[in-house]
């Protein structure tokens, strides 16, 4: 059905869309590359790219994303190290202006809805967060994928705050379920057919 297709990707397909959001084309082994050496980490970890604000989010982020249930979670897989790797690593400058705005912009709202520091949010906020942007219609989404299909020059000017706050939670969506559907651990346990 249109709702598998949509919800469902393989993997080829969440490579092309992180490359056309990052702006150019990345190997699919050097994702790969950057989840094991993520996944062999085991003592604590220092953000490369993300800042503190960032890291924290994401933190919440990728767990309400993807929970720990029966399988594995993105916690679990460490996909925050994953995500922090992919953007430090493959990152150029428009784009990774465009990630750091649609962040800013995420954590400006949350500040100004819950009236606190982005540092101090908990689980249950960042749901609200997240849900203010993808609980919404068929409609709203089609009109969503069809910005961020447009080149950021072309984008309205009343379009482009909403542009870099979805290019941003778009990507770390897709690399979540990218580091998760290449994740050895996970193919080789979880994914079998």
């Amino acid at each position: 059905s249109d709702v598998y297709k949509r919800q469902h990707m393989n993997r080829r397909d969440a490579i092309k869309i992180i490359s056309r959001t990052l702006g150019y084309s990345i190997a699919g082994p050097t994702l790969v590359g950057l989840l094991s050496a993520c996944n062999s980490e085991t003592s604590p970890w220092k953000a490369q790219f993300l800042n503190a604000d960032e890291k924290h989010m994401l933190t919440h982020m990728v767990d309400i994303i993807l929970p720990k249930t029966d399988t594995p979670g993105a916690l679990d897989l460490n996909l925050v190290q994953f995500i922090d790797s992919v953007l430090k690593h493959t990152v150029k400058d428009g784009p990774l202006k465009r990630i750091r705005q649609g962040s800013k912009k995420v954590t400006q709202e949350f500040e100004k809805t819950f009236e606190k520091p982005i540092q101090l949010g908990v689980q249950k906020e960042f749901q609200q967060v997240i849900s203010s942007y993808f609980d919404i219609s068929e409609k709203e989404e089609e009109a969503v994928f069809s910005l961020l299909n447009t080149p950021f020059d072309k984008v309205p000017f009343h379009e482009k705050s909403r542009f870099v706050i979805y290019q941003f939670l778009t990507l770390i969506r897709t690399l979540i379920l990218l580091g998760y559907c290449t994740d050895q651990s996970i193919q080789e346990n979880e994914l079998v057919y």
